[in-house]
């Protein structure tokens, strides 16, 4: 009777062809998760921008929008003093203010550099009492809507 000597070579492919599969599925969810995180910089970024709005407006009972909007963005703003300079792929914003049906209202956004290019991380806030701002934040990648927190 002959021994085996080892994996016969059909086994060998089978063994490749699945370590494929896998390689290729770990890949895509990987580069998924990979620009979600980098999303949440973004959120992190327009949330803080959105904090400093809350603060304006309680002061100065309107929103603040940034000078030039919407085509101009900023990495420091001087009013609302949020500094984006040292983010690694959301390192500008701006901000549009408006007042809705007698209801001020703003949105902050900002859109991705680098690796996160082709997402835009978006938070927005309409009082809904005096002291009491609703905050809404989303985060798009490539138009398609990733996140959305109350």
């Amino acid at each position: 009777m002959k021994e085996s000597q080892g994996f016969t070579l059909v086994e060998l492919v089978i063994v490749v062809v699945i370590i494929g599969i896998l390689a290729v599925v770990g890949a895509q969810t990987y580069q998924k998760y990979a620009r979600r995180s980098m999303g949440a910089e973004g959120v992190a970024l327009t949330t803080a921008v959105a904090m400093a709005e809350k603060i304006y407006c309680n002061d100065k009972q309107q929103y603040y929008e940034t000078p030039g909007f919407p085509g101009q963005n900023w990495d420091n703003d001087p009013v609302l003093c949020v500094d984006a300079r040292n983010n690694i792929n959301f390192n500008t914003y701006r901000v549009g203010a408006d007042v809705i049906l007698g209801v001020p209202s703003f949105c902050a956004y900002s859109d991705g550099q680098n690796n996160a290019k082709g997402i835009r991380a978006k938070c927005g806030g309409i009082p809904t009492t005096p002291f009491y701002h609703q905050l809404w934040n989303t985060v798009t990648d490539a138009g398609v809507e990733e996140d959305s927190l109350n």
